[in-house]
């Protein structure tokens, strides 16, 4: 049998590469490259994207992952506009099966710009590590949210995304397809029980868990 590595394909997975070699878990998986959506997506047609959610509304966005992952935050890219004026902002993980479930949240943060700093990278530590198994991912991947309360809403970098491409085309998953939905009001500190009464979302957020 030859040799791995001459077998033409990569070694280090090029998203992992895109991330600095970013790892899941740094302290226990080092070697095991951060999930991300940009994996079905491509950096290259990112846009600073405004208005993907509203006030006290949560964002749902799937994300690929492997069983045995230990996840324990939630990054989002925040584009050229803060968050301002805010009084809560949460991230939360839902399975991805039919009618998804929390599996944990991040506590609320209230600063004002809900730590949405221009051009930074936000990200919220889960209050428990999430273990992926086949229960949680049984088609490969999980629903990360985020949702922010307050009067300026954060743009963040993501891809545009059409209902009719995005939303509907693959039937094995959870919510049939690949694109942010958002559902849920008034939101608060408390993230949703469950995702129900989804609505697809103009932009879906680059999401990295870690």
């Amino acid at each position: 049998m030859a040799d791995l590595v001459r077998g033409k394909y990569p070694v280090t997975h090029p998203t992992f590469s895109a991330l600095g070699q970013t790892a899941v878990t740094a302290a226990t998986q080092p070697n095991i490259g951060a999930r991300t959506n940009a994996s079905w997506g491509s950096m290259f047609n990112l846009t600073d994207a405004a208005s993907i959610i509203t006030t006290g509304v949560m964002a749902s966005i799937p994300v690929p992952v492997e069983i045995g992952d230990v996840i324990t935050s939630i990054s989002f890219a925040v584009g050229a506009t803060a968050g301002a004026t805010l009084t809560q902002s949460i991230t939360a993980l839902y399975s991805g099966i039919g009618t998804p479930a929390l599996l944990a949240q991040s506590t609320s943060n209230v600063a004002a710009d809900g730590g949405f700093t221009a051009s930074g990278l936000r990200t919220f530590t889960l209050q428990t590590p999430v273990t992926i198994t086949a229960a949680n991912a049984p088609n490969g991947f999980v629903y990360a949210s985020y949702s922010v309360t307050g009067t300026t809403m954060p743009t963040l970098a993501a891809w545009a995304t059409a209902a009719a491409v995005y939303y509907q085309w693959l039937s094995t998953q959870a919510l049939k397809g690949v694109a942010a939905v958002t559902h849920g009001s008034a939101v608060g500190a408390t993230a949703p029980a469950t995702i129900t009464s989804p609505t697809v979302a103009a932009s879906t957020p680059l999401v990295i868990l870690r």
